[in-house]
């Protein structure tokens, strides 16, 4: 049974890691296949993935606090940015 603290992007394999790397700035120049399939390798193999996508979709709940940096919004509402192996823009 999960603490009733939990919240699913306690379990996201990106907790903790530089906000720029879901960054769209990050992703291949260009649109098509390449680019797309870089998004979905950020998330591939994440636990919570549905969760962070579903959650992306309802209310786009900023990226700074799931990686646990919690800083300011920034750029990734500006340039955009990739929730659950998906490119919201």
């Amino acid at each position: 049974m999960k603490d009733p603290g939990w919240r699913w992007w306690n379990d996201a394999q990106c907790l903790g890691k530089p906000t720029e790397m879901w960054s769209v700035a990050s992703l291949p120049k260009g649109q098509g296949g390449a680019r797309r399939q870089h998004a979905r390798s950020l998330c591939s193999g994440c636990p919570v993935r549905v969760q962070c996508l579903e959650d992306a979709l309802s209310e786009r709940l900023d990226v700074t606090a799931i990686v646990g940096t919690f800083e300011e919004p920034d750029v990734l509402y500006e340039t955009g940015f990739v929730r659950g192996g998906e490119i919201f823009e």
